[in-house]
């Protein structure tokens, strides 16, 4: 019912995504450069045309990464290492996006340049979040607030306070959750952010839901529902519409819980979000089996099967059989339960055995990344050891 809000902190370095006559321009503008900064300057303008999870992007950035070494070169270093981890937390090789990160972070730090600190921060504060190791997240967040103080931005402290909210609730403290939510809450009234009030509100509804103050609950999803529709928030709306279903779900008013599950699925329909209208679709099919209308389920659950596979997402892919697999042996259909769980556990499988590769890939670059480093630093040494007999000659 809750999620990690990471707009802000992404927003602070975008990159655009350019034409490709904008990147042909930029690479004339290196070949033609005469200085070693003129052509790091522009390696970075074209890294920057690339989506950072683009291999381009990784390319562009590795070489200023290595040039700027090489010039001593300490920002455009940092910025790079930056760049880089960016890049790898996009591919979920988390520990070399990590490396990276660290060298931005302490050579930033050194700078005393906040904005960068507060970015990459929140990237690897988002990514141990994605992880579940809500401690290590919560430390990054943590870090966050006196930055953003210092800053002054009031509205990116109140993004970092509902983040805050998010991991305490996610770690099941709930009086600290409410807390960080409502200051949230109280920085975006006094700023007039309806996007943050509609966002933290709609976090508060959560938090008293779990409490089981379902009056409170419904009243600040209504809140958050108003605001969004007001400025159209189409994915918080769908969200509030999905948790007030579950609200009403939870006190057997089915027809109003059906009434809001379709609701999100007009919404998720309305701004092409597949995988929003995929779980939607399953949230209305477990609906249905809780109520035994069997026949109603598979439907839905046939929906979500159709577009979780064009979508390749594996997980909810497996979730849907599952629950076809349940209806299929209710109807005594044993054969189609058979062969749906069989389906269930051989995505469970596949899911498993790439989460396993992409670790032991993962561990790999951080060899081979580690493995240059260490030759750099050596050929340095090494450049040094002859400049200094050369001085002696």
């Amino acid at each position: 019912m809750k999620k990690i809000t990471i707009s802000i902190i992404l927003l602070l370095f975008f990159c655009s995504i350019y034409a490709q006559s904008k990147i042909d321009s930029l690479k004339l503008v290196h070949k033609n450069a005469t200085t070693d900064s003129m052509r790091i300057e522009a390696l970075i303008k074209i890294g920057n045309c690339y989506s950072p999870q683009d291999q381009e992007f990784c390319n562009y950035f590795t070489t200023v990464y290595q040039l700027s070494i090489k010039t001593k070169s300490k920002t455009t270093e940092y910025e790079a290492a930056y760049s880089l981890g960016r890049y790898y937390n996009f591919i979920d090789q988390y520990d070399t996006a990590f490396s990276y990160f660290k060298i931005s972070l302490d050579g930033f730090t050194s700078l005393n340049e906040l904005q960068y600190q507060v970015a990459i921060l929140g990237e690897m504060g988002n990514s141990h979040c994605f992880r579940s190791d809500y401690n290590k997240c919560l430390d990054c967040y943590l870090q966050i607030v006196p930055l953003i103080e210092e800053m002054e931005n009031a509205e990116w402290l109140g993004i970092a306070k509902n983040n805050i909210g998010n991991v305490y609730s996610f770690l099941d403290n709930n009086s600290e959750a409410m807390r960080y939510y409502f200051e949230a809450y109280d920085i975006f009234k006094e700023i007039d952010s309806y996007y943050g009030i509609a966002l933290s509100s709609g976090n508060i509804g959560s938090i008293y839901y779990s409490k089981n103050m379902l009056d409170s609950a419904l009243y600040y999803f209504e809140m958050s529902i108003k605001i969004c529709e007001e400025i159209d928030y189409f994915e918080q709306l769908a969200e509030n519409f999905v948790n007030i279903a579950v609200l009403y779900s939870k006190q057997e008013q089915h027809e109003k819980a059906i009434e809001y599950y379709k609701k999100a699925v007009k919404t998720t329909e309305k701004i092409g979000d597949k995988k929003g209208l995929s779980l939607a679709y399953l949230a209305l099919g477990e609906h249905f089996i809780i109520l035994k209308n069997y026949s109603q389920a598979k439907l839905f659950v046939q929906k979500t099967l159709s577009i979780s596979t064009e979508i390749g997402d594996l997980h909810t892919q497996m979730s849907a059989y599952r629950c076809v697999s349940e209806i299929d042996s209710i109807n005594n259909d044993f054969f189609a339960a058979l062969e749906n769980y069989q389906k269930y556990n051989i995505l469970k499988d596949s899911i498993f055995k790439k989460e396993s590769n992409d670790k032991i890939v993962e561990m790999q670059t951080k060899f081979d990344t580690e493995k240059k480093e260490k030759e750099n630093q050596l050929l340095k040494e090494q450049h040094s050891i002859q400049k200094l007999a050369n001085k002696r000659q």
